[in-house]
């Protein structure tokens, strides 16, 4: 979704996603963003790996910071 690319610029954006372990962690990444229709963006690169990221509250999150995450989009407990 659209709500989860920040710092876009031209083609270059950020997205957050968790990190996996006892600790969960935010973790930024540089993407390439193909393009945007309506509330969706296409990322052409950069999420190698990465399941899923942050839809909502991702403007708020930095690089390392501690993370609880309370719901999975697959609906499986944390």
């Amino acid at each position: 979704p659209l709500t989860a690319v920040l710092e876009g610029d031209a083609d270059s954006a950020v997205v957050y996603s968790a990190s996996t372990g006892e600790q969960r962690l935010a973790r930024r990444h540089r993407v390439t963003v193909a393009f945007l229709t309506g509330d969706r963006a296409a990322i052409q690169a950069g999420l190698d790996g990465v399941d899923s990221v942050a839809t909502e509250g991702a403007a708020y999150l930095a690089d390392g910071m501690p993370l609880a995450v309370v719901s999975d989009p697959a609906g499986r407990a944390p």
